[in-house]
């Protein structure tokens, strides 16, 4: 019996040397790792690209990632409404955590705003949407639609909006599309079958926005206050995160508070000049008087696959 026994307590001690040798080559991996992505993996700042968390710097940890295909940029959680940094803005992003009815939540991450003008285009492309009109008909969850009439500049008018689209209402024509995302202005016939689209970029510098994060309710719409800053005047007012605001008019800039607020997906509500005067800046006082909010067909804003542009080289 003590012959048979042997071998036996052999291979058990064989075994239990192997499980240690395989948990210690286990720990000395996971410390290699930590080590390998805390002290040698380059770390990138806020809006750098990254692959995973292990990329990036301290004050910008997590690596948002659209999918697993794509890159990713180095990220933190933000306030609505408020700049992480240049060119970085605060954007509602989709999170991983669900709520007790299984819904996706929603916070506030730093995007770089090239990131978001690039998922822009790329939505419109996906969308079926004109490559030379990009213009994509959102749909986005709690986005402002219905008719709006407001005062500007002294002047009344009604307009139909759909997220960041507002056009001119009922049948005026032509059709008078704004896409304050991109700031362009699509001009739209139907009885021609065309289209033409043009830049309404006001190419304003050194205008930053600064949410003051008050609550109020204009013409029965929730809202925040806030400041938009230029080089000499100061615009103050309140603004839902629903959307964007133009007036539909050709060879028009959009105004660069309104441009501002469009960025950050912004609908002003009232909005006045708190200081300063300067010739770029028009359409205040303004006021919204009434929104009769209602679901917004696309078609009412939407290029129709077929439609001529009116730009395109002959």
């Amino acid at each position: 019996m003590d012959a048979d026994d042997h071998p036996k307590r052999t291979s058990k001690a064989q075994a239990r040397r192997a499980v240690r040798l395989v948990l210690f080559a286990l720990g000395a991996g996971s410390v290699g790792f930590w080590a390998y992505g805390k002290y040698i993996v380059k770390k990138e700042p806020l809006g750098g690209p990254c692959t995973w968390d292990m990329h990036c710097a301290k004050e910008a940890p997590r690596c948002m990632r659209e999918s697993g295909d794509e890159a990713g940029v180095c990220s933190r959680s933000c306030d609505l409404g408020a700049d992480c940094a240049e060119g970085v803005l605060c954007v509602s992003v989709e999170l991983d955590e669900r709520d007790e009815r299984g819904v996706p939540l929603k916070g506030g991450y730093c995007v770089p705003r090239a990131l978001i003008d690039k998922k822009k285009g790329k939505t419109a492309h996906e969308a079926g949407a004109p490559d030379d009109g990009l213009l994509a008909v959102p749909q986005v969850p709690g986005q402002l639609e219905g008719e709006m009439t407001v005062k500007s500049g002294g002047r009344e008018l009604t307009v139909w909006i759909k997220g960041s689209l507002t056009r001119n209402i009922g049948s005026d024509k032509p059709r008078i599309v704004v896409d304050t995302g991109t700031a362009r202005v699509f001009v739209i016939d139907d009885e021609k079958k065309t289209f033409s689209a043009h830049s309404a970029d006001p190419q304003a510098k050194n205008v930053t926005f600064e949410k003051k994060g008050e609550k109020e309710v204009v013409a029965g719409v929730p809202c925040e206050t806030f400041l938009v800053h230029g080089p000499k005047w100061t615009v103050e007012g309140c603004a839902a995160y629903r959307g964007g605001f133009a007036e539909p008019r050709i060879g028009v800039p959009i105004s660069p508070w309104q441009r501002e607020l469009a960025a950050r997906g912004a609908v002003p509500l009232r909005a006045s000049l708190k200081e300063g005067k300067d010739s770029t800046i028009d359409g205040l006082p303004f006021t919204v008087v009434s929104v009769i909010e209602k679901p917004m067909a696309a078609a009412l804003f939407a290029i129709p696959k077929g439609y001529k542009n009116l730009a395109q080289k002959r």
